[in-house]
């Protein structure tokens, strides 16, 4: 969903309508639409079947290859795809083996809040939204994790999804309680006595 015509970086003018995405090169090399989720890209005699999976364009060999290797619990490969940073890609195993306890983990790793919220992951253990998506930052202080999180907000902005940003904003800032137990608890405003809240900041 993009605007008409929007400029989305130097080498790319992208468009769409209610079936298709489309994009030209302005090196004039060209495309012929494929679906929603995607087309093919032709350079000489080579065709790729490209998909756009959350802004990040993929070659189709590299999903499968992503896939696989998540499959196979190569964890570092799939983050290498989507551009993860590497802090958060090295700290992941420690976090994920946590298991229902990783909100704790995280907590632990992050030292003192309050904390930034562009990357909190903490959120959608009550069913928020978080502006870093499946990334599992290092630590809520990670500039790394912040940056993509900022990115992808400003991004909404861009492309007219207002609405949305400041929904997912409001969420990412909501105070929450992260119990012993690793539940993750949203505080409503009523709550604001409870102990132990963790609170976030823009």
């Amino acid at each position: 969903y993009f605007s008409e015509n929007r400029i989305l970086d130097n080498n790319q003018d992208w468009y769409a309508d209610k079936t298709y995405v489309y994009t030209s090169f302005r090196d004039k090399n060209f495309l012929e639409t494929y679906d929603r989720l995607g087309f093919f890209y032709k350079e000489g005699d080579k065709k790729y079947k490209i998909l756009s999976i959350s802004g990040i364009i993929f070659c189709v060999n590299n999903v499968e290859d992503c896939y696989k290797n998540e499959l196979k619990g190569d964890f570092r490969t799939s983050g290498k795809y989507f551009n993860y940073p590497d802090c958060c890609i090295n700290s992941y195993p420690a976090i994920s083996s946590s298991q229902d306890k990783w909100a704790n983990t995280l907590i632990e790793n992050s030292g003192p809040g309050p904390y930034p919220c562009w990357s909190n992951r903490l959120a959608t253990g009550w069913g928020g939204g978080c502006f870093s998506g499946e990334l599992l930052p290092c630590s809520l202080h990670c500039q790394n994790a912040i940056a993509i999180g900022k990115k992808t907000y400003n991004c909404l902005l861009d492309i007219g999804f207002k609405k949305l940003s400041r929904e997912f904003l409001q969420q990412s800032l909501n105070p929450l309680i992260v119990h012993k137990n690793g539940k993750i608890e949203k505080v409503l405003d009523s709550q604001k006595y409870k102990k132990n809240i963790i609170n976030f900041f823009k």
